[in-house]
């Protein structure tokens, strides 16, 4: 699978404005193209799989080619779309990435007076070339904020005080930014990141060792007992002391029958 980086481009064949009502629903069947779109105002709710992708004001979409997949559009307005080929495949996934689109739809409007006019195909490679730059470097940005966040996330989930406003300080973000961060990268909240390592870790401890669960619920980070234990039950279904005798349980039936 190519990179949006270092995507080849074949043909770019169409820059068009539709505009969609609130309320509009449509169903696309095996896309027939890559696209990229952004709103001049409008804002539409794409079900693609289990992903749900919202595009409006501040953020670009790029559609991948031969997807079936829904959307709705909830507050009416227009889009930009680009419609594009590339020489390999490159994503089976929408990606979105959170920008200035002003630049964009500078050079969306210069495309497809290029393509309206006849221009050459050279020049409008050249142009949609520099819009993709231009997207990639903000979508490199919110990858390097994720990989910062990530780092300080695993040396601070073990403090009960340890926060969300805490992480989004220490990677100088603001929380809103850093929420769509994990949103767009990994299809969740920074909260719950933050749960799915304390749980991690939790997990871990019980299985490997013989701490008492106060101990435990304290060196992952949880204020007490009554709220690890909450928590483990409910991401896990079971209770910690019920976890912990499962685990070695299927420890010692391994091991007996190795």
């Amino acid at each position: 699978m190519k990179s949006l980086e270092n995507l080849t481009l074949t043909r770019v064949y169409s820059a068009v404005t539709p505009e969609h009502r609130t309320g509009l629903r449509r169903h696309v069947e095996r896309r027939n193209s890559y696209a990229i779109s952004f709103s001049f105002g409008g804002r539409i709710e794409y079900r693609h799989g289990d992903d749900v992708i919202i595009s409006d004001e501040g953020s670009v979409i790029i559609h991948p080619m031969g997807a079936c997949y829904d959307f709705r559009c909830t507050r009416a307005g227009a889009f930009g779309v680009i419609n594009f080929f590339t020489a390999h495949f490159f994503t089976e996934k929408f990606i979105k990435v959170e920008l200035d689109t002003a630049p964009v739809k500078r050079r969306f409007a210069e495309i497809k007076a290029a393509l309206s006019t006849g221009g050459s195909h050279h020049l409008v490679m050249a142009l949609t070339y520099e819009m993709l730059e231009y997207i990639c470097r903000f979508r490199e940005e919110g990858s390097e904020i994720l990989r910062s966040a990530k780092r300080a996330l695993l040396d601070g989930f073990t403090r009960a005080d340890f926060s969300v406003s805490e992480l989004a300080a220490t990677v100088h973000v603001s929380e809103s930014y850093l929420r769509r961060v994990f949103a767009d990268e990994l299809g969740i909240s920074p909260k719950k990141a933050l749960m799915a390592a304390r749980i991690s870790h939790a997990k871990q401890l019980l299985s490997e060792g013989n701490l008492p669960i106060a101990r435990v619920a304290e060196a992952c980070g949880f204020s007490g007992v009554y709220h690890f234990s909450r928590a483990f039950r409910s991401e896990t279904g079971q209770a910690p002391s019920e976890f912990r005798r499962l685990s070695k349980e299927s420890a010692r039936l391994v091991g007996w029958q190795m």
